[in-house]
């Protein structure tokens, strides 16, 4: 294949001084020749290296080189013999009555995110009739078209002014919006959250 067929195909190519060949370069490949950095190629130098009589890392130690890494290695096995390894008890698990009081100990004002029992109660009145009647209304009223964007057959209804400050506007018509799926995740990942 030649360079242009190559290159219409998407692929960079960089021509190597080393080798005297054109290659299909990685991206940080040309970021790094842009910058002036060359690399020669790791595998082929590496085994010219070794070729010329480099040894491999743990190939003609010496005597003492030998004894250090021995001596290392008893010392990692009496360490891990008095302190365990972190995944000690990895596969093991608790008794029912240590579990049961793990839970408790992590409910309600106990646990991290606790909020003062907000959840009962937003999920207590969003079940309730003036809220169904409200989110039928609202939809009705917009003809079950998403404000944003158009969709039809959307079926959010939005509090514009927030759930959680304003009580009195909860189940009021003008307080809500339709919104589809995509633009009410949109507007709470971007926008205020309520």
């Amino acid at each position: 294949m030649n360079n242009t067929k190559l290159e219409s195909m998407g692929f960079r190519l960089k021509f190597c001084k080393y080798c005297g060949k054109w290659h299909t370069a990685p991206y940080h490949y040309v970021r790094n020749h842009q910058k002036g950095i060359e690399r020669p190629n790791h595998s082929i130098k590496m085994k010219e290296l070794y070729a010329n009589g480099m040894p491999s890392w743990n190939k003609g130690l010496t005597k003492e080189t030998s004894e250090k890494v021995l001596k290392q290695s008893n010392s990692l096995k009496e360490h891990f013999q008095d302190n365990p390894h972190p995944k000690g008890s990895l596969g093991k698990s608790h008794s029912l009555e240590t579990r049961e009081k793990m839970s408790l100990d992590r409910r309600g004002a106990k646990n991290a995110n606790w909020k003062g029992g907000l959840t009962r109660i937003k999920r207590g009145i969003k079940r309730s009739p003036n809220y169904l009647q409200w989110r039928k209304a609202v939809l009705e009223r917009d003809n079950h078209i998403c404000q944003n964007c158009g969709e039809v057959k959307a079926n959010h209804a939005h509090h514009i002014l927030p759930f959680r400050d304003n009580p009195l506007f909860r189940f009021d018509i003008e307080n809500g919006i339709t919104f589809c799926e995509k633009c009410h995740m949109n507007y709470h990942w971007n926008g205020e959250k309520n």
